[in-house]
Parts: C-alpha cells; sequence; structure tokens
C-alpha cells in the first residue's frame, strides 16, 4: 500500500552543509529547492549509499528496496519542498520530472511571503568607495537598501567589487527592492561617507 506526504522545510544548520534527515520509505520526490540541493540515499550502517548532487526540483528515486535514511544537503536556510514514504513497485527507478509550461490566457499567482528577517547592520561607505552592502545568501527572497535621507547624494548599485559601471542609482530618502540571494555592492561618488540600511527576507 502506497503511503506518501508532501513537506515543506528549511535545511537547519549542522557542519559545513545543512542537513536534512528523512526518515526510511522508498519514493522520495524533490518538488522544488531555491537553491541546489545534494540528494544522499543510505541503507543501514556501513551500507549501501547513493548520492546525487546538484538537484533543484523535479528528481525523483523510487526503489524496491526501503531505504533506512534519505538527507537533503545544501546550503543553511535552503527551502525544500518534496513528497516522501512507501509506493508500490517493481522498479528501481531514478528520473527527471521537469517540465517548462506555456500559460495563455489568464492565471492567478500567488506569491510566497517571506518569514522573517535578518537583523543586519547599517553599511557605511566611504567617499569615493566601493562597499559590500550584503553578501550572497542561499534562500534569502528579498532584499531592500535604503539611502538615508540624511546623506547628501546618490548611491550606486554594482554588481563586484570591481566594477566601474553603476547600475541603479538610489537616491537618498529612496529605497530599491531586489529579488535576489546575490551579493550587491554600493559606490558612494560624492565626497562625504554615506550609511545605507539594508532589510534582507526569508
Amino acid at each position: 500500500m502506497s503511503s506518501l506526504r508532501r513537506f515543506s522545510a528549511l535545511i537547519p544548520a549542522a557542519g559545513p552543509d545543512g542537513v536534512l534527515e528523512l526518515q526510511g520509505g522508498n519514493f522520495f520526490l524533490l518538488l522544488t529547492a531555491n537553491a541546489s540541493v545534494d540528494i544522499r540515499v543510505e541503507r543501514g550502517a556501513g551500507g549501501h549509499a547513493e548520492q546525487f548532487d546538484a538537484q533543484t526540483g523535479g528528481f525523483l528515486v523510487r526503489r524496491i528496496t526501503p531505504w533506512s535514511n534519505l538527507r537533503i544537503l545544501g546550503p543553511v536556510g535552503t527551502t525544500v519542498t518534496y513528497m516522501v514514504g512507501t509506493a508500490d513497485t517493481d522498479v528501481d527507478d531514478t528520473d527527471i520530472r521537469l517540465q517548462i509550461a506555456t500559460i495563455a490566457g489568464v492565471a492567478a499567482v500567488t506569491e510566497q511571503p517571506s518569514t522573517g528577517f535578518t537583523d543586519t547592520p547599517a553599511v557605511i561607505v566611504n567617499a569615493a568607495t566601493t562597499a559590500q552592502a550584503i553578501a550572497a545568501t542561499p534562500g534569502r527572497k528579498r532584499v531592500s537598501i535604503t539611502n538615508l535621507s540624511a546623506n547628501s547624494a546618490s548611491l550606486f548599485v554594482r554588481a563586484t567589487l570591481v566594477s566601474a559601471n553603476d547600475l541603479y542609482e538610489i537616491q537618498p530618502g529612496t529605497q530599491v527592492e531586489f529579488v535576489t540571494s546575490a551579493a550587491i555592492f554600493l559606490r558612494n561618488n560624492s565626497g562625504a561617507a554615506m550609511t545605507a540600511l539594508v532589510l534582507e527576507e526569508f
């Protein structure tokens, strides 16, 4: 008899990478992951193990012989949704089930809200310098950067510390939002140090 359940979870802190431990079963389907994760299937102490690296969604493992545990390894804070349990099968199967769909007409879309903020210190950008405002962070949904109204000039977003190109202007008293997990750098072209506020959402 088949018995499958759907879960959504965050990979917790454990070792250099996070490890999400699942119980035994013989069916696993990774539906989505907002960062690449590794799947490790193990059968008992010292037993056979299989590992599948850099998966992001649509990855299925089904085995005749149940495994003792299955581990999802990836950056701490990565959100994964999956189905796991037992299923009737007469074949070992490993498959990628990704689909690209074209949606015509009107479709309702629901955005998944963030579930928490990070208490990020204000960023000081010295005159005529570029500073890293925020590090690359897997699992982040959105980051907001505010140029304080007390500042005397605009701040400019750059892609790298050594980049010569200003990509986005943030005027004093305004803010900008980016839906990204990438690092963000700020350039100060004025003659005085300026402060920016950073808000990360997860």
